[in-house]
């Protein structure tokens, strides 16, 4: 959408519910991602239209003007849910009169399909033959491990057919 076509689609709402992407409130990562998450709450702000910024991770916010505009927001939403104490916290001292409560993470309430049979079948297992290794760093396996036999083992019984032939 063009911004335009955001403001209007603000218009028509009787609520925003605004998660952020669950972690996109934060100067953390780049500046255009902030100014994003920054514009889109102003815009609804700027419509009237009630802001709630839904069970999500706040801040940080390194940066004071980032600080000051953060806690402009959580001030005007109607409500700010944070999803864990870190972000409560962060949101207590950036909008100490903001209406803030503590919830859990919405990834928890989504569908979940108990997978873990499926992948028992296909797991890979491996194991060190540590008295091997450590005999043939001695010497008392070499005959049985020439260079010959592990090529084979390695490469197939035709590799040095074929090597050769290739020359």
């Amino acid at each position: 959408l063009s911004r335009q076509g955001l403001w209007r689609a603000f218009g028509r709402c009787d609520c925003v519910l605004d998660i952020s992407g669950g972690d996109s409130f934060t100067d953390i990562y780049s500046g255009k991602r902030l100014f994003f998450m920054m514009a889109t709450k102003a815009m609804v702000i700027a419509r009237r239209v009630p802001l709630v910024l839904s069970p999500m991770t706040i801040g940080p916010f390194d940066r004071p003007r980032n600080q000051r505009l953060a806690g402009w927001i959580m001030n005007r939403a109607r409500a700010v849910v944070a999803r864990d104490d870190q972000s409560l916290a962060v949101a207590k001292k950036l909008a100490p009169g903001a209406a803030l409560t503590l919830a859990a993470d919405v990834a928890f309430e989504l569908p979940f399909e108990d997978r873990s049979e499926q992948k028992q079948q296909h797991l890979l297992g491996f194991g060190i033959d540590v008295k091997r290794d450590f005999l043939q760093e001695k010497g008392a396996d070499r005959q049985q491990n020439s260079h010959t036999d592990r090529s084979e083992e390695q490469n197939g019984p035709d590799f040095e057919r074929h090597k050769s032939h290739h020359k």
